[in-house]
């Protein structure tokens, strides 16, 4: 296909003689694959505005990671960032691979590489400790008009957890944004990174809701163990376990706010989340 017409802004500085492919899977930007003479890369275009709570969607964020982790085998290679009144694209050099569907330990040890690596300069602060993380989740609430959020006020859990040390976080690691690729597996989608608990990645990945999201059951107690043992870090596991019902009820508001955007697929994952809380 040609130059798609979305993307007329930037065609100047984009592959000529490129083949264009749309790429499924992405629930907030538009991404194609290009094949050119030059190479294979991703072009991803961002939305105009971000009013998601909780995954935020900067692509600024994302070039400057992408840049960080270069040559680390955890990301792909960096190309462009181009910016233009119709908006900002992000062009990254595509890997080939099937999505993550199965096998929990590879996603903990490289989680766990990620963690180790220092953040590039200026990424946001993830609310960090129980009660922020819990704030967090009754702003989110307090946007829901669905009578399921007042059920879920009735959940709402007191935790204590010991304190966190911070680090670079993907900030959105769900089935979908983890590629099985011949050189191993990799994080792809790096829009919303932060600086904070390790645990919160932990949480995505293990979160019942984003797994029911993106095609899978919740994961089962011994895969969740599984998990938390190949990330070999005892007191990032024992912070989970003690923040995982903050993290269940922040989600589960999360869901509500998604069913309320028009996503009623949400509604499932919102009672995958419940049904832990519960």
């Amino acid at each position: 296909m040609m130059t798609p017409d979305s993307l007329s802004a930037f065609a100047a500085e984009l592959p000529a003689n490129a083949v264009w492919t749309a790429l499924t899977g992405g629930r907030t930007n538009r991404v194609w694959r290009v094949q050119a003479a030059d190479g294979d890369f991703v072009c991803k275009l961002y939305r105009g505005r971000d009013d998601n709570p909780l995954f935020a969607n900067d692509p600024h964020a994302e070039f400057a990671c992408l840049t960080a982790l270069a040559g680390q085998s955890i990301a792909p290679e960096p190309g462009r960032i181009l910016e233009r009144a119709a908006g900002t694209v992000l062009l990254y050099r595509y890997l080939e691979g099937p999505v993550w569907r199965r096998n929990v330990e590879p996603v903990a040890e490289l989680l766990r590489r990620v963690h180790a690596i220092s953040p590039p300069v200026g990424l946001r602060n993830s609310p960090v400790g129980a009660d922020a993380v819990l704030a967090q989740a009754d702003g989110i609430l307090a946007s829901v008009s669905d009578s399921a959020a007042r059920l879920l006020l009735e959940f709402r859990p007191a935790v204590e957890a010991p304190p966190p040390a911070l680090c670079f976080l993907h900030g959105d690691v769900v089935p979908a944004n983890l590629l099985q690729t011949p050189e191993g597996l990799r994080l792809i989608d790096w829009q919303c990174p932060a600086l904070g608990d390790p645990a919160d990645d932990l949480a995505c990945f293990l979160s019942p809701a984003m797994q029911v999201v993106y095609g899978r059951g919740p994961l089962d107690a011994e895969q969740a163990e599984a998990f938390l043992l190949a990330y070999d870090d005892p007191r990032v596991a024992e912070r989970y376990r003690a923040m995982r019902p903050a993290y269940n009820y922040r989600m589960a508001a999360y869901c509500l706010w998604r069913v309320q955007q028009g996503n009623p697929d949400y509604r499932t994952a919102f009672e995958a989340e419940l049904a832990v809380l519960g």
